[in-house]
């Protein structure tokens, strides 16, 4: 069971009938100023296996919540006239066949003096809203799960030339870097760029169309440690509805070891073609000195 905030802002008399019309609440019942049942609708007496004449005048806190009557009453009764309303949300495991999810609002009356005349109790099924909310923070711990985890470097930045603000980077985007996440939220790094990457970025920006929203390119990196990277991204403009260009979205594959294998080829194969033309000259002096001696024979 959670507490949640009291609500400062009612006032009106009315408001238990806006409760009831605006919350489609499940079950209803009255208290007295002693947290004891008063009234109760038929709905609360079957969810909860009750006889009128066993709820009527039990304490309300104890039916609900047996092993925590005492935590709520004592909630219940820091309501004030400034504070009248209390919401909270309670989940059930047990085998009585309620929601899964209620939320409880209770609410006081007081008389002129400030003292309490009469409580309200409004159970809300919330089962749908719960499952919903849980169901959605499922998707998002599985989808930043995979983008966290991926090795590829991912990054998302708006078109707002010539800042570029990022608004999302990966952990493998941070590392390769060399920076936290924290630091690269909301700045731009464009001053990291070589003059050639800003002018490409600035290119793509205004070139970009929502039928051809892709460009393919290497980049060049040297970290601040000397350290050269080579980065493939696969960078593309998103739009929305409109055809509005609104972020730009990078993902990015390390291909520095492909890069050096590469530069390790070209130079082994210009060391061989050194070493072909030194044979060469060598094997053209043999022949000449053949030559000269045949000559003199």
């Amino acid at each position: 069971m959670a507490v949640g905030k009291v609500d400062t802002s009612a006032s009106d008399e009315n408001l238990p009938q806006s409760i009831i019309f605006n919350t489609r609440s499940k079950f209803m019942c009255s208290l007295t100023p002693e947290l004891t049942v008063l009234e109760v609708d038929p709905s609360f007496l079957h969810a909860y296996r009750l006889q009128q004449s066993q709820a009527m005048g039990a304490r309300f806190a104890e039916l609900i919540w047996p092993e925590r009557a005492a935590l709520v009453e004592n909630n219940i009764r820091m309501l004030t006239p400034e504070h009248r309303i209390m919401t909270f949300e309670q989940d059930r495991t047990g085998p009585l066949p309620l929601p899964r999810w209620q939320q409880w609002t209770i609410f006081a009356n007081f008389d002129p003096m400030g003292r309490v005349t009469l409580y309200r109790a409004y159970s809300q099924d919330i089962s749908m809203w719960k499952l919903s909310e849980v169901n959605l923070i499922e998707r998002e711990l599985q989808y930043r799960s995979v983008v966290e985890d991926q090795y590829e470097l991912l990054c998302r930045y708006k078109p707002d030339w010539p800042r570029c603000t990022i608004v999302f980077a990966n952990d493998s985007y941070c590392r390769a870097h060399g920076v936290k996440q924290e630091d690269l939220i909301g700045n731009s790094f464009m001053d990291t760029l070589s003059k050639e990457d800003r002018a490409r970025i600035r290119n793509f920006i205004e070139t970009a169309t929502p039928q051809d929203p892709v460009e393919l390119f290497t980049q060049h990196i040297t970290r601040a440690n000397g350290e050269d990277l080579w980065v493939e991204w696969h960078r593309r403009a998103l739009f929305d509805s409109a055809g509005t260009l609104y972020a730009i979205q990078g993902v990015g594959r390390d291909v520095t070891r492909l890069r050096q294998a590469e530069l390790e080829l070209v130079e082994k194969n210009a060391e061989l073609e050194r070493k072909n033309a030194a044979l060469t000259e060598v094997l053209e002096h043999i022949e000449q000195k053949k030559e000269e001696i045949k000559d003199n024979i």
